[in-house]
């Protein structure tokens, strides 16, 4: 028998081996169908993962957009036009900021609670700088960071005026000692600073507005700083007197001997000397007005001097110049006098329905007092928030007599936190929901595997 003859019955015994080896019967007729339902399942939880993935990546971009700002900011005409808004509102902690950058000049300044940085996201709030501006539009003030508070408006709103933190010469007083004073223009975000050197830091007395150009301040210098002895550190020697600088062009002098009080429309007022000082002519008139409980003065025109009377508090208006000091009573109560003339006088005082034993306020409001009739006009209102009516920093006396604008709406803004947790949990469900399902759409083929033997 030749070769080929002797390997034919192994050829034939290896066929029927694996033949042997075949699966039995006909495949699963559903299996293509049900590995098609599976491959669409697939890819259906796949573009679901893409959407989800899509969705939450631009909810966490809109939740930074949101808590940076909403809408486009309008930008600075750099004119005087508009006026005080005829009602202030409350406003969110998630207000957006100017962001240091050229706005509108201010009608009105006054404390809020500001959400920034990480503390946003948890809900936590800091004391902010809330600005209305001219045209009407709210948001907070974002100032240089070395200012330190004591915060002045100009009258015509396109300055404010604050102390400035740094490092003195040695030890310092405090943990953020103040070396100066700073003024931002609204208008064009530019700051200017006038740095007092000292050993220790500066003790901050008194700070204003001469006029729309001309800052006033008085301070005094701290006798010593950490580390030296209790007397020393809490005593300041008072300044030689009160400095009077132009920040535009940086001119500044000093008005020996003058503790300041208030200033406005070029006065200086010194009331521990009963002292009014005409900067332009260099005149020193004494007025003697009633002093009351506040300390809160305003000067102008003719050295006519406001302040509040009490009985009771709040007190009531009263203007004194040279010759005669008058009282009105028949009045909306005063709290703060802001800017006086010749005819009127500017003030922030309360809102209320009842007066005496009990005070039920309203709200709080700008009232100009008319000296010559004695009746008095909301200029500005304050109705009652939630929590309390912010303090008033600053208002933009030059617009006193001037219409007042409807100011827009502020922007009325989701708290952050809330978004933030509920969007987290419904995308952290979200994913789970998916892979979840990704898991149950796996392909496994039916019936036995190829490598299984026949019975």
């Amino acid at each position: 028998m030749t070769a080929p003859a002797q390997e034919q019955p192994r050829l034939t015994r290896a066929l029927e081996d694996l033949a042997g080896q075949a699966p039995h019967g006909s495949p699963d007729p559903t299996l293509f169908a049900r590995a098609t339902r599976a491959h669409r399942a697939r890819r259906a939880w796949a573009a679901a993962a893409l959407v989800v993935l899509v969705v939450g990546l631009g909810s966490v971009a809109g939740i930074g957009a949101l808590g940076r700002t909403t809408g486009s900011m309008a930008p600075a005409s750099g004119s005087l036009d508009g006026g005080l808004p005829s009602v202030v509102s409350e406003v969110s902690p998630y207000l957006p900021g100017t962001g240091g950058k050229p706005w509108d000049p201010v009608a009105v300044l006054m404390e809020g609670e500001r959400a920034t940085g990480i503390g946003a996201f948890l809900g936590r709030t800091t004391p902010g700088v809330v600005a209305v501006s001219t045209a009407g539009e709210y948001r907070f003030l974002d100032l240089p960071d070395d200012a330190a508070g004591g915060y002045a408006l100009s009258p015509d709103g396109v300055h404010v005026a604050f102390w400035v933190t740094g490092d003195p010469t040695a030890n310092p007083n405090t943990g953020e000692p103040i070396i100066g004073v700073g003024v931002y223009d609204v208008v064009s975000a530019a700051t200017q600073r006038y740095p007092i050197e000292s050993a220790h830091g500066l003790d901050p007395r008194a700070l204003t507005w001469v006029d729309d150009d001309r800052v006033a301040f008085d301070y005094g210098a701290w006798l010593g700083g950490e580390g030296d002895d209790e007397m020393s550190q809490s005593t300041s020697a008072h300044a030689p007197g009160t400095v009077v600088w132009t920040p535009a062009t940086g001119a500044a002098s000093v008005v020996d001997g003058f503790r300041l009080t208030a200033a406005g429309a070029g006065f200086l007022l010194d009331t521990s000397r009963n002292t009014c000082l005409d900067l332009a002519s260099g005149a020193r008139t004494t007025v003697r007005p009633p002093h009351g409980i506040s300390g809160a003065y305003a000067v102008g025109n003719g050295c006519r001097v406001a302040h509040e009377w009490r009985r009771t508090s709040p007190g009531w208006p009263s203007v004194a110049s040279e010759d005669r000091t008058t009282r009105y009573r028949q009045v909306a109560r005063m709290r703060q006098p802001l800017a006086v003339d010749e005819t009127s006088l500017t003030y922030w005082g309360p809102s209320a329905t009842t007066f005496g034993p009990r005070v039920e306020l309203t709200g709080y409001a700008v009232w100009r007092l008319d000296l010559r009739s004695g009746e008095t006009t909301q200029v500005v209102g304050w109705p009652r928030a939630t929590y309390g009516t912010p303090e008033l920093i600053g208002l933009a006396t030059g617009y006193a007599h001037a219409p007042t604008i409807q100011a827009q709406p502020p922007v009325g803004v989701v708290p952050l936190p809330w978004l933030v947790v509920g969007g987290v949990v419904a995308l952290l469900a979200s994913v789970a929901v998916l892979g979840w399902g990704l898991r149950r759409t796996r392909v496994t083929a039916p019936g036995r595997g190829l490598g299984e033997r026949r019975g």
